[in-house]
């Protein structure tokens, strides 16, 4: 995994909501093609994250998918399903 996905990841789950903003804004950004692996593993971690709060925007797991989605390929159907 990329070490700067791994932060990203790390800070998505974070209490504090300025960081978790900051992590989903990088990913709204987000520009690199990933490995199968890893996008697979962003489906997988976007399952899993439960939203912290009511606001809108923060939602980590619709921001996880919209990067892993950067990478299509059909072996990821299975996850995503």
């Amino acid at each position: 995994m990329n070490v700067e996905m791994q932060v990203i990841l790390d800070q998505l789950e974070e209490e504090n909501l300025g960081i978790r903003k900051k992590a989903i804004e990088a990913l709204k950004k987000w520009e690199y093609q990933l490995e199968l692996e890893d996008a697979c593993l962003l489906l997988e971690k976007a399952a899993e994250i439960k939203p912290l709060c009511e606001d809108e925007w923060d939602n980590p797991s619709y921001a996880l998918v919209t990067a892993a989605c950067i990478f299509i390929h059909e072996d990821m159907v299975p996850v995503i399903e």
